[in-house]
């Protein structure tokens, strides 16, 4: 089983990966904040899927640390790497 990692330190931003990224790949910084995204979005409830980019391939484009996004994806964000699946 993957390993979670509480990366606010309050239990509030959990981050559990699903696949690994490459030992070389690329994390976002001050000088790359631009990332491109696929997700899906779905309730804790009953895992009803609420948004998603899957269904049409597209991909979401923001960038990291500029607050347009909830701010857990802020977080988790800055420390992943190309690839890289939670």
């Amino acid at each position: 089983m993957a390993e979670t990692i509480d990366l606010t330190g309050d239990g509030g931003v959990l981050k559990t990966v699903i696949r690994k990224a490459k030992d070389d790949a690329i994390s976002p910084s001050d000088s790359l904040p631009l990332v491109d995204v696929h997700y899906e979005g779905t309730l804790a409830e009953n895992g009803e899927v609420f948004d998603t980019t899957h269904e049409d391939n597209s991909i979401f484009s923001f960038e990291v640390g500029q607050g347009a996004v909830i701010k857990a994806w802020d977080i988790a964000l800055r420390t992943m790497k190309v690839c890289e699946r939670l």
